[in-house]
């Protein structure tokens, strides 16, 4: 099975099909035996891309999961495994920021989520939120809204649950009364 994805690294978004012996995106970014990632059929665009350059196109690709800022499938995750796997999970939303993007959604946990225990706790690298945004932080107007989105836990410099009455990142204000 094939999953077109596109994956953030500091200075590019990669889009390209994924190979996937049946696993989800998260299942294959934590793979403990591999340390890079393989796509086919790839374009490569800078970011934030202002001049509209072209992408670059290959016949596939390798990158490095450390790169990885964090990834998403452009197509939803119909496989037989995500179908199948459903465990009772605590729902959190979340803000995290990464080098150059402020991401929102919401993370699944099988405890209650814990600021100071949340990345530690968490056994693996790669960590899926659901309805999830993501904002590059130097060019606002870019935003990947796009479920779910695969973040890289190594590169977070700040995690926080949200208050369920608090806006979405870069929602102007709401008017006062004069």
């Amino acid at each position: 099975m094939r999953i077109l994805v596109d994956v953030y690294t500091y200075d590019h978004i990669i889009r390209g099909n994924l190979n996937s012996p049946d696993e989800r995106l998260s299942d294959i970014l934590n793979l403990k035996n591999e340390s890079a990632i393989l796509l086919e059929d790839v374009l490569v665009t800078r970011l934030p891309n202002l001049n509209d350059i072209p992408p670059i196109k290959f016949l596939d690709a390798r990158i490095e999961k450390r790169s990885i800022l964090f990834a998403c499938p452009t197509q939803r995750d119909i496989t037989q495994k995500s179908m199948y796997r459903k465990t009772a999970r605590l729902h959190s939303d979340v803000c995290v920021l990464i080098p150059g993007f402020e991401i929102i959604g919401t993370i699944h946990l099988t405890e209650k989520f814990d600021t100071r225990r949340v990345l530690v706790a968490h056994p693996n690298d790669f960590i899926p939120l659901t309805n999830a945004m993501a904002r590059y932080v130097p060019y606002p107007a870019l935003t990947v809204l796009n479920s779910p989105i695969v973040f890289n836990k190594n590169l977070v410099s700040f995690i926080g649950e949200r208050l369920a009455t608090e806006e979405p990142f870069g929602s102007p204000p709401p008017a006062r009364p004069t």
